[in-house]
């Protein structure tokens, strides 16, 4: 009886370390993270979506606990997962690169087919948004000492107005969680794990080529920029493995599609992105996005469409373009691949002739929340300054969320 009572013991004292671990304390945040978004997203659900609802059209509509999850690009997911890029009535399902739906299925089949869409994606977010807040812990570690700025800048992560897609059905949990964890890796001078991390985002979308230059700029400053001595290290070879995921999604739409980069064509087979325009005079783009919210103030027509389209997006950028600014010169030797980074990514955002979803795309620039940590601790006001933006972010997040689930496009 005695050895039980201590078996018992022994047990709930492991179960009570982890949760003092990194990865017990980002999975209890994660769990009380979900099941709150989860009962909120239920009662919009159920409370608003006739009265509000744009009646935007979706290919399924799920019901349900989870129904909410199911919105707009939901809807090309589910069709992968249905048919693996071979439905000729949906071309323009390619620019839906196939990692994440290619994890639901496999969740899917762990439960025999017993779960649908919904479930399974809900099951993978969760697990992915939880490795995701584990390597953001540990990356904020390695440049900040205090732990209570750790912490608050989880809460800037978590509480981003766009952070409620990584409870939809939505491939952002799992991009952010390889792209965070490959960071962390190239950190730590783990080429071989890095790599592989790089891999899969390459396989998730095409931001996945800033994640890819990160890691290799970490790489060349381990030899402290000497460029030489890094190509003449074996350990280069490693980034060869990084384009991996996206070779092979590229040769599964030859076979299938007849066309190895029908990722990129694939906006030329829908209207629904005709606003995709290649425009490498980015100044243009912002300029044209800033003269469209002025105008319509001034014309009395600005509208909420336009705030979410124009004003979000140019707020992000302008926070990703600072934080990035201040890696490169603010942080001295450590935050210059971070400040490229962020740079790299600010142009790829703005380069297709529109800032549509530019917020959302901006969620995964780890350099925000480096910058923005290191500011934290350097100076008292910044920190302070911290608090009021929390909570205007989780006012703008209830917002978007409310809108997203009455099938409002908000990024």
């Amino acid at each position: 009886m005695k050895k039980n009572r201590a078996t018992v013991h022994q047990y709930l004292e492991s179960i009570r370390y982890f949760f003092t671990t990194d990865f017990g304390i980002a999975l209890a945040i994660v769990i009380v993270w979900q099941f709150v978004m989860s009962l909120f997203g239920y009662v919009i659900d159920i409370t608003t979506s006739s009265a509000l609802s744009t009646g935007a059209p979706n290919l399924h509509e799920a019901t349900g606990l989870l129904g909410h999850t199911y919105r707009w690009d939901s809807g090309w997911y589910n069709n992968v997962t249905n048919h693996f890029y071979n439905n000729s009535s949906q071309p323009a399902s390619t620019a839906f690169y196939p990692l994440f739906p290619i994890l639901v299925v496999i969740v899917k089949m762990l439960f025999l087919g017993h779960i649908g869409i919904t479930t399974a994606a809900f099951l993978l977010n969760t697990v992915a948004s939880w490795l995701a807040i584990v390597a953001l812990i540990k990356i904020i570690r390695s440049f900040t000492k205090n732990d209570s700025t750790r912490w608050l800048i989880l809460g800037v992560f978590i509480a981003s107005p766009v952070a409620f897609f990584l409870h939809m059905i939505y491939g952002e949990a799992v991009f952010i969680a390889f792209g965070f964890w490959a960071y962390w890796f190239s950190l730590q001078k783990k080429w071989g794990p890095m790599a592989v991390m790089l891999a899969f985002v390459s396989a998730s979308r095409l931001p996945a080529l800033t994640f890819i230059l990160l890691c290799g700029l970490q790489y060349i400053q381990s030899y402290k920029w000497n460029i030489i001595k890094a190509v003449k290290s074996w350990k280069w070879l490693w980034f060869l493995l990084s384009p991996l995921g996206l070779m092979l999604y590229g040769i599964y739409l030859y076979f299938v599609r007849g066309d190895f980069f029908a990722m990129v064509h694939a906006y030329q087979e829908t209207d629904d992105w005709n606003y995709y325009h290649f425009t490498p005079n980015i100044f243009y783009t912002i300029g044209r996005s800033v003269k469209t919210l002025f105008d319509a103030y001034f014309s009395k027509s600005l509208d909420i469409g336009l705030l979410i389209s124009h004003a979000l997006p140019l707020v992000a950028l302008a926070i990703l373009l600072l934080a990035s600014l201040y890696a490169l010169f603010g942080m001295k030797k450590k935050g210059i691949p971070l400040g490229i980074f962020g740079l790299a990514s600010f142009i790829m955002f703005t380069i297709n002739g529109h800032l549509v979803s530019a917020h959302r795309y901006v969620l995964p620039c780890i350099v925000v929340y480096i910058a923005l940590a290191v500011l934290a601790e350097k100076y008292a006001i910044a920190k302070y300054l911290l608090y009021p933006v929390l909570f205007a972010s989780m006012l703008i997040q209830s917002l978007l969320i409310v809108l997203f689930i009455n099938h409002y496009f908000v990024g």
